[in-house]
């Protein structure tokens, strides 16, 4: 069975066209957000990662992670994985707040907010 891409570190460098997050406009992507379900803030954060395929440029992939508490108060976290920035920002100002989260305990995630690390 032959793979059609592999994620590599060590991916080419993409098209100029192509738009790419520098780590500070990484750093200032970050947000909290109040969940509607759950009742509760998220911490929120795009990073961006490269997905290279074979005799071809590297395509930039858009990564959103949501973090809460679990049952135990220990952090647990959820992936979203988009092709364009623009679709992970809409995401997270729109359906997000209403997305079910798997091991999410509203309680603790109240009781202990997830804190943004200065």
């Amino acid at each position: 069975m032959q793979c059609d891409f592999v994620v590599s570190q060590y991916a080419p460098h993409p098209k100029k066209t192509t738009p790419v997050l520098t780590l500070r406009d990484q750093a200032s992507m970050s947000w909290f957000i109040h969940h509607q379900h759950y009742d509760c803030s998220l911490f929120v954060w795009v990073s961006q990662a490269w997905l290279k395929q074979p005799k071809k440029f590297s395509l930039p992939r858009y990564q959103v992670f949501v973090e809460f508490r679990d049952s135990n108060r220990c952090c647990r976290y959820h992936e979203f994985t988009f092709s364009k920035l623009e679709e992970a920002l809409q995401f997270i100002h729109g359906p997000l707040a209403h997305r079910r989260l798997i091991n999410i305990s509203p309680h603790m995630t109240r009781l202990y907010p997830v804190k943004k690390d200065n």
